[in-house]
């Protein structure tokens, strides 16, 4: 969901800008041991890491000023397991790789001088790309109302709004009912609770400094597994920690965060039957990225 805060933020930002973004970005989360791991158990001694690619690019299709706004793109998210203590006399085969393909678009719709709704889709394939079938795709999206509160300023749109998120971000399809939040100023913040917030503050021109949580996660299908063994992973990371965002040039961001993670789930599912809960503990993480787009 931080993408779609960037790019709701940049469309407030630069009113009549066409706020086309690219974005690419790295997360690493070292090797943790299994949580509370009963003993004698398969869970026992397995250490589980992970690192995730983010790329991103978004383009405008139509924007009418502020009161009409569509936005087309696709994102790739590689997710790069490592799995070590795995006892493979009793499971030969363990996930290594994981693909997120996610088509997207954002509709923005301000209907009233005082109101706006944001729909977002994002059909796409959630998979080991081995093997795949029609029960490797998924549909994500969100839908918000939003009202315009009175500014502080003339320069100073905030925003306040509630909205319902079908989602595989908790390791399972759910609809979630979430709160959007923007406040600009010197000290900014800005969310979509319980998925993202984050209060940033301008120390300088170009500096921005602050803390945020995130919570990100995916299912994904198997088409490497031998019968009997495990066909679906369901993983999920809570993040929260301190943030620093730098303006190389006019259109250029560099970010770099980093903290600690909250909550950890990673689980191994054959169907409906859950086969191995490998709940890592939990730990630090590291993450930077690059975004281009105002």
């Amino acid at each position: 969901m931080k993408w779609l805060l960037l790019v709701l933020a940049a469309l407030v930002a630069r009113p009549g800008d066409a706020a086309a973004q690219l974005s690419a970005g790295y997360e690493y989360l070292p090797a943790a041991e299994v949580d509370k791991p009963a003993p004698g158990t398969f869970a026992e001694g397995v250490r589980v890491s992970a690192s995730v690619v983010h790329l991103r690019a978004v383009l405008p299709i139509i924007r009418r000023g502020d009161d009409l706004i569509l936005l087309a793109g696709a994102s790739f998210h590689p997710l790069f397991l490592g799995l070590t203590g795995w006892d493979a006399a009793q499971e030969p085969t363990h996930p290594r790789r994981l693909y997120r393909v996610q088509p997207e678009v954002v509709l923005v719709d301000r209907f009233a001088p005082a109101w706006r709704l944001i729909g977002f889709a994002q059909p796409g394939l959630q998979s080991d790309l081995h093997r795949i079938g029609l029960d490797h795709g998924a549909l994500q999206g969100v839908i918000l109302l939003d009202h315009v509160l009175p500014a502080l300023r003339a320069t100073a749109t905030r925003f306040l709004g509630v909205g319902l998120y079908y989602s595989s971000d908790f390791g399972r399809n759910s609809l979630v009912p979430l709160v959007h939040v923007d406040i600009p100023g010197r000290i900014r913040v800005a969310g979509i609770i319980p998925l993202d917030l984050e209060a940033m503050y301008g120390v300088m021109g170009r500096l921005d400094l602050g803390v945020g949580e995130m919570v990100d996660g995916a299912y994904y299908r198997l088409g490497r597994h031998a019968p009997g063994e495990p066909d679906i992973v369901r993983q999920t990371n809570g993040f929260a920690g301190p943030i620093a965002r730098y303006r190389i040039a006019p259109f250029v961001k560099w970010e770099l965060r980093g903290g600690m993670m909250f909550y950890r789930r990673f689980r191994l599912y054959d169907g409906a039957r859950e086969v191995r809960r490998l709940d890592p503990e939990d730990g630090f993480f590291i993450g930077t990225s690059l975004r281009y787009g105002p």
